[in-house]
């Protein structure tokens, strides 16, 4: 595969992702989970929604790896190549998560940092934390540009590790007789 194929099956790839993933969040937006206020169960129950993009970008990882693999002739690849195709996977869709949640905190939800930080004050403040304290927790915690950077920073970090995941994977196939990586 030519670099410029490669990195144009990878971007597309990265993007795929990106793309789920916001339609991920616009499902939990419209079914009211980004305006909900602090209670019972609500926080649980927003961290077990998040939790679905774990397997999106997971699962995209190994798809995009696994078209990779197969644009090969013969469906051979040297482990190490697929190992690059599938960081630069993450790596992509990495910046586009970052750019949804830019357009997302910035244009479709604006409230939603100022809820969550309104959120988090009130809990530092039932558990007796200093005032100070809790405006440098905030501040680092609930800016536009700390939520952009976490997004995209930690879907490239389990893209990466998914990554290395599927190339196992996919080396315990090549070895059950499926396909063939090389060394």
């Amino acid at each position: 595969m030519t670099p410029k194929n490669l990195i144009k099956l990878t971007a597309f790839s990265g993007a795929a992702i990106g793309a789920a993933v916001a339609g991920w969040t616009m499902i939990e937006y419209a079914a009211g989970l980004h305006d909900m206020k602090a209670g019972t169960g609500t926080s649980l129950l927003r961290m077990a929604s998040s939790a679905v993009a774990l397997p999106i970008v997971l699962g995209g990882v190994y798809v995009g790896m696994s078209v990779r693999r197969g644009r090969e002739p013969g469906g051979e690849i040297s482990i190490v190549s697929l190992l690059i195709s599938g960081i630069l996977i993450a790596a992509f869709a990495g910046a586009a998560v970052g750019l949804w949640t830019a357009i997302y905190d910035g244009l479709v939800n604006p409230g939603y940092l100022e809820r969550m930080a309104d959120e988090a004050k009130r809990q530092l403040e039932q558990e007796g934390v200093p005032a100070r304290e809790i405006n440098n927790r905030l501040a680092s915690r609930f800016g536009l540009a700390s939520h952009v950077i976490m997004g995209c920073l930690s879907t490239a970090v389990v893209g990466g590790v998914g990554a290395v995941l599927a190339a196992i994977l996919m080396r315990k196939r090549e070895a059950a007789g499926e396909r063939r990586l090389r060394d």
